[in-house]
């Protein structure tokens, strides 16, 4: 295909999945590959009398780029038709790996942000995300960069050698990653900076192919990518938009629920209100351990007096159980794991039945990972009726790596949960079509409120709220506690923190007096 005829838009009508390559698509980490390439097989050439240098940019590309670490000594090795031992090419891959890790202790990881925005704006559009990486350091930059929480599953070398996956140009790590989240290749699209990376997205048949070819990069660069199988070929992925049904802004534009509260009462129009509000960095900071999150005397008053007025509801992850026991309001609706369980006032009640199914499945994994995180220091799991959660806020980031190769490794024997990511969490949920949005659509309509007659306002801080923004963009609408983050929302105001929350409670029910 023509890669300037392809449409720059992308939606969730066509496609399910975005895989990311890591280095040169959301790190600039492909930079720092070079120059410890150039390092290894210049000291390499020199101390044996060969050359010429290795060339940073057409050999890395052409040789070393996008592959495993010890097939790209092995590809540039015989380019140069030379032939050394295995054990010369164990030592050259560990030169190679330390001389990267020095270089990134020291510089730190340089981040894409265009890339970086679109893997936000997607993840918030309702894609699935995935990164397929060669580094074995895949887990430890994706930490050091803040973006563990944006994917829903990883490649990585580590990966690709425990499972016996052929590296780029071939398919299968680009088809495990699709597997595990149980999508078609076809609805599935592939971001990649590699020819060896384009050409392993081609060979696996998947939906849309995008080769990034970098600001200011040559030509030859755009028709490589182009020849080896891209669709679209862009500089970066601020040439691409998300056409979806709900409008995404960056979160740091959005006003101020507290500053514009006669504006919020203008989109009332005289309706009442009816607010969904999430737990955990909502009503509570978020804190070391998930049972330390005890909400205060303030907002516990606060919930009281506001359900006086309103219809209140509370959607978390926790259990049904938890989140009830730890707010303590009588005459709330509770919905804990994600929506599953639901109670209220006037016998409201719903045991997810699609859900239940899974509950042995639950058993094992729960099994499992306790298991296997035995070894972890600072590992947390936590069971729920519907899911699991595994808290990774107090795993070091040398632990990393095991931690997610033993969640992934449980996952990987029950494609019939995916991972949902939270704030240095992972939930191990069924994935099926049940969020917090179809839980909160469900309490609307179980109540049988008029939106005519009431607005429903949902408040949450985290990826999974982004299902409730979406689900009330056209008859309610969603205020994000965005704490400094960084991302793509459909939330149309912001709050900073849980105290504003209270304070915004607070400032409503004065005026409504």
């Amino acid at each position: 295909m023509d890669s300037g005829a392809f449409p720059r838009a992308l939606s969730r009508r066509h496609y399910d999945l975005v895989i990311f390559d890591l280095d040169g698509v959301l790190t600039d980490t492909a930079a720092l590959h070079a120059r410890a390439w150039k390092a290894l097989f210049d000291g390499f050439l020199k101390d044996r009398g060969l050359g010429p240098p290795f060339d940073p940019e057409s050999d890395y590309r052409r040789y070393v780029d996008g592959r495993p670490r010890l097939d790209g000594i092995r590809c540039f090795l015989a380019a140069r038709e030379i032939s050394v031992e295995p054990d010369t090419l164990t030592r050259l891959a560990a030169e190679k790996n330390a001389a990267f890790r020095h270089l990134l202790e020291v510089e730190g990881v340089p981040l894409l942000p265009a890339n970086i925005g679109f893997l936000r704006q997607v993840k918030a559009a309702g894609f699935r995300t995935a990164v397929v990486s060669a580094s074995r350091n895949a887990p430890a930059i994706l930490e050091a960069a803040g973006l563990m929480d944006g994917i829903d599953t990883l490649i990585s070398g580590v990966t690709a050698a425990e499972e016996g996956l052929a590296g780029k140009p071939a398919p299968d790590t680009f088809l495990a990653a699709a597997a595990r989240l149980g999508i078609e290749p076809l609805r599935s699209l592939v971001v990649e900076d590699a020819e060896a990376g384009v050409e392993a997205a081609r060979a696996g048949g998947f939906g849309l192919v995008i080769g990034l070819a970098g600001r200011g990069g040559p030509a030859t660069v755009r028709t490589g990518l182009a020849q080896r199988g891209a669709d679209l070929v862009v500089e970066d992925l601020s040439e691409v938009a998300i056409h979806g049904d709900v409008p995404l802004r960056p979160a740091a534009e959005l006003p101020s629920a507290l500053e514009d509260i006669e504006g919020l009462r203008r989109t009332a129009d005289g309706r009442s209100f009816a607010f969904f509000l999430d737990y955990d960095g909502t009503l509570t900071g978020i804190v070391e351990r998930p049972d330390l999150a005890v909400l205060s005397v303030e907002m516990r008053a606060a919930l009281a007096e506001l359900a006086r007025s309103f219809t209140v509801a509370v959607v978390s992850g926790r259990g049904l159980d938890d989140v009830r026991k730890l707010v303590g309001v009588p005459g709330l609706i509770y919905a804990g794991s994600h929506g599953f369980e639901i109670e209220g006032p006037a016998g409201l009640s719903v045991q997810a039945e699609h859900g239940t199914e899974f509950l042995p499945a639950l058993d094992a994994m729960e099994t499992a990972l306790r298991a296997g995180l035995e070894a972890v220091p600072g590992a947390l799991v936590e069971r729920k009726r519907f899911s699991v959660a595994v808290h990774y806020r107090l795993v070091a980031l040398d632990d990393q790596p095991r931690f997610d190769a033993v969640v992934d490794a449980v996952l990987g024997e029950h494609p019939e949960f995916r991972k949902g990511l939270g704030k240095k969490v992972y939930e191990l949920q069924p994935d099926i079509e049940w969020d917090k949005g179809h839980a909160v659509r469900w309490v609307i309509d179980a109540l049988k409120l008029d939106l005519r007659e009431v607005l429903p306002i949902y408040i949450g801080d985290d990826v999974t709220d982004e299902d409730a923004f979406r689900a009330l963009a056209d008859d309610g609408l969603g205020i994000l506690v965005r704490d400094g983050a960084a991302v793509q929302t459909a939330a149309r105001y912001g709050l900073e923190s849980p105290e504003d929350v209270g304070r915004f409670f607070t400032l409503l029910l004065e005026r409504d007096a």
